[in-house]
C-alpha cells in the first residue's frame, strides 16, 4: 500500500511540474521517480549511471516510457556509463531498444566513477533544466530529487555534459 502512496506523489509532483524536494530509499522508489522524470521530459534526457541496472530498466513500463520520450520529435538522451560492461549492457532490454535510436548518445568513462567529494560515487539523472534525481549511495538507491528546480538541474546538466564530452570526474 505504502508504494502506491508513493507511486501516486511522485506522479502528481510530475505531472505538475512541483518544486518540492522529493526522496527515494530503495530500486522500487528509483523505478518509479525515473519513469516519471522520462515521461514528463519534453526535450532531454541526460543519464549518469553505472550500467543500466536491469533492477531499474528491465521493468515493462519504464522500457514504455523510454520508448515514448525517444519517438517524440525533436528529443535527445545522452547516457554516460561509469562501469559498463559490453556484453551485459548490450543483451540488456534496455540496450536492445536504446540501439534502435538515433537521438541516443551513449558513451562510457572507462570504468571511472564520477564522485563527490570524499570520492563517494554518485549516478544522475537531469531533464529538461527542471527536474532531476541525485544519487547519493549507488548502491542502496539512496537519492533525492526534484521536479522543478531551475537552479540543480541546469547546474547538473551542464556537468553533465563535461563529464560526457571529457570524461572527467567530479572533484
Amino acid at each position: 500500500m505504502y508504494i502506491g502512496i508513493y507511486k501516486k506523489k511522485i506522479q502528481q509532483l510530475a505531472k505538475d511540474k512541483v518544486n518540492e524536494m522529493f526522496f527515494n530509499v530503495d530500486v522500487e522508489h528509483a523505478t518509479i521517480v525515473l519513469t516519471e522524470l522520462i515521461r514528463n521530459a519534453d526535450n532531454y534526457v541526460y543519464i549518469i549511471g553505472k550500467n543500466m541496472d536491469p533492477a531499474v530498466t528491465d521493468n515493462e513500463e519504464y522500457l514504455k516510457v523510454v520508448e515514448g520520450f525517444l519517438q517524440k520529435k525533436d528529443t535527445i538522451m545522452k547516457i554516460l556509463l561509469t562501469n559498463y560492461d559490453k556484453e551485459i549492457f548490450n543483451n540488456s532490454k534496455i540496450g536492445k531498444l536504446l540501439e534502435k535510436y538515433k537521438n541516443v548518445e551513449i558513451k562510457h568513462s572507462e570504468n571511472k566513477q564520477i564522485t563527490r567529494e570524499g570520492d563517494i560515487p554518485v549516478n544522475f539523472t537531469v531533464s529538461d533544466d527542471r527536474a532531476f534525481r541525485f544519487e547519493r549511495d549507488v548502491d542502496k538507491c539512496i537519492a533525492f530529487g526534484n521536479f522543478n528546480d531551475e537552479e540543480t538541474a541546469p547546474f547538473l546538466a551542464k556537468k553533465f555534459n563535461e563529464f560526457f564530452e571529457q570524461g572527467a570526474c567530479l572533484n
